[in-house]
């Protein structure tokens, strides 16, 4: 009697990597392997990593609270000359001031700066009068303004097509008769 023998192979198992939130749920793709931390916008790692008995890996982060962006409206020496407001808002026309520039800080905060106009007001320069040059008058008759050609174009084209119609019309004439 023989016996075979075979080796019976048992699937490993695969390691797996897991980052999810405070709550247990996944806030990124599994991936293969033990993997270290990684950087997840809008969560912070919590420092706890958990390994279970087959040697996967879980990641937990917390959510990060949203940060307020807001956007100031400040002259050169940086005191505000108008209301702050939420958001990025684009720059504006604001009376007495003219925009320089718009500054971003690491935050996502907007600064759009402003300098004052000066106050100084502008007087127009006097104006003299223009004095009639003292010239030759016209001698002899006035002449009338030319208000039109001396042949019209109409009246070429209007007789053309009455000679034409006249024409046709003779020419048509012979042919019935």
């Amino acid at each position: 009697m023989t016996y075979v023998y075979r080796k019976v192979e048992t699937p490993a198992k695969k390691v797996v990597t897991n980052h999810v939130d405070e709550e247990g749920n996944p806030i990124a793709p599994q991936e293969e392997g033990t993997k270290p931390n990684k950087s997840i916008p809008g969560y912070e790692f919590t420092g706890k990593t958990v390994t279970d008995e087959d040697g996967n890996t879980t990641h937990i982060y917390k959510k990060t609270p949203a940060k307020k962006v807001v956007t100031n409206h400040v002259d050169e020496e940086g005191n505000p000359i108008a209301p702050q407001e939420d958001g990025t808002t684009p720059k504006r026309q604001i009376s007495g001031y003219e925009y320089v520039r718009t500054v971003v800080d690491e935050e996502g905060n907007t600064t759009h700066i402003y300098r004052k106009l000066s106050n100084k007001p502008t007087t127009p320069e006097k104006e003299t009068p223009a004095k009639p040059q003292a010239g030759k008058t016209a001698s002899g008759k006035a002449q009338l303004p030319n208000t039109g050609e001396a042949s019209s174009v109409a009246g070429a084209l209007g007789t053309a097509m009455l000679v034409a119609t006249l024409a046709f019309a003779r020419k048509r004439r012979r042919n019935e008769d």
